[in-house]
């Protein structure tokens, strides 16, 4: 399987039905283009926010088909008096007052996590100019994580096209220094992710150490503990840490350095121990190897939101709203 076929499953999902996505930037150049080919294929109904003039002005500027897309305007909106008390009534008892929900609604992030909240639309797809933590602060308050996870992660589906070969790394925005728990808890919804693709998981916790080859530092034992964590989680996958990257994607390192590890040069999906790690392995992939990143998925949060991304180039933009319509059929599901 390779990346035109992971596409391919995306696509085919989100024409099952047709959703309802909000781009919370909706003046942004990609997040036009995008909301130019999602509707012109039909794989979904779109919300764009912001100021309506604004918004059509870009649009002809980029020579873009916005005319099938819903524009909301967070500060004109007369949804904004009702989504205002839904957000009072679910946050009033962490301290928030009305009118400090009211504020809260001139944020596009804010409002359109509550229009996803209120089932106005099944979707959201946002980061695109603010940054990560701008729309995951709403996200995580307001639609909060599935009932059986205990955190939400990202996963970035990688197509490692020197080898041909699918992977799945995490986590790569979020968590700042997770603890064995919540690193278990990581490894487990990467898993799901290359599980509800189609692949049978091969996790490997990754280190500086393989199998004890550097001592019993914190950050080993972490992996280690959450190794065995995520393999009661899910006995059905298999889980494997500590272990260095080239023992878990080159047979002939794991070979030498694990011989009869449950993963032998052959992982496809990728837990790094801290954000540090692996937003730092991140970004080199994308600038210094062939490698591309197809699509990513917030895993563990309870309806789809899209991380855009500041950086992010316009055809993985594209995918990502579509993935979005692909998330809310397959949550249906």
């Amino acid at each position: 399987m390779d990346m035109n076929d992971i596409l391919d499953i995306v696509k085919k999902k989100a024409r099952l039905k047709r959703r309802k996505i909000v781009i919370a930037e909706g003046w942004d150049e990609r997040c036009l283009k995008a909301a130019d080919h999602v509707l012109k294929e039909g794989y979904a109904d779109l919300v764009l926010l912001g100021d309506e003039k604004k918004i059509k002005e870009e649009a002809k500027k980029f020579k873009v088909n916005i005319t099938k897309a819903e524009i909301i305007d967070p500060k004109a909106s007369k949804l904004r008096e009702k989504l205002a008390k839904d957000l009072y009534e679910l946050r009033k008892a962490k301290g928030l007052t009305e009118e400090q929900a009211g504020k809260l609604l001139d944020d596009v992030n804010y409002f359109g996590c509550m229009l996803v909240q209120t089932g106005y639309a099944d979707g959201l797809a946002g980061s695109a100019i603010c940054p990560t933590a701008d729309l995951m602060r709403p996200a995580l308050q307001i639609i909060k994580t599935k009932k059986d996870a205990t955190l939400v992660s990202e996963v970035i589906v990688v197509d490692d096209r020197k080898n041909k070969r699918i992977l799945f790394i995490s986590d790569c925005s979020l968590n700042i220094d997770p603890d064995a728990e919540q690193l278990a808890q990581i490894g487990v919804n990467a898993a799901d992710v290359a599980h509800a693709f189609g692949f049978k998981p091969k996790v490997s916790f990754l280190s500086f150490s393989t199998k004890g080859s550097g001592g019993d530092a914190p950050v080993i034992l972490k992996s280690r503990e959450a190794t065995k964590i995520a393999q009661d989680k899910r006995l059905n996958y298999v889980f494997e840490g500590e272990m260095q990257a080239d023992a878990s994607l080159d047979p002939k390192a794991a070979g030498r350095k694990c011989p009869g590890a449950k993963v032998m040069g052959d992982a496809n999906v990728l837990i790094f121990p801290n954000l540090v790690a692996s937003n730092i392995a991140c970004h080199l992939i994308m600038k210094l190897s062939e490698s591309v990143f197809g699509i990513t998925l917030l895993a563990g949060i309870r309806k789809p939101v899209m991380i855009l991304g500041r950086s992010t180039p316009q055809d993985l933009v594209t995918n990502l709203v579509i993935t979005a319509a692909m998330e809310a059929n397959s949550e249906e599901g």
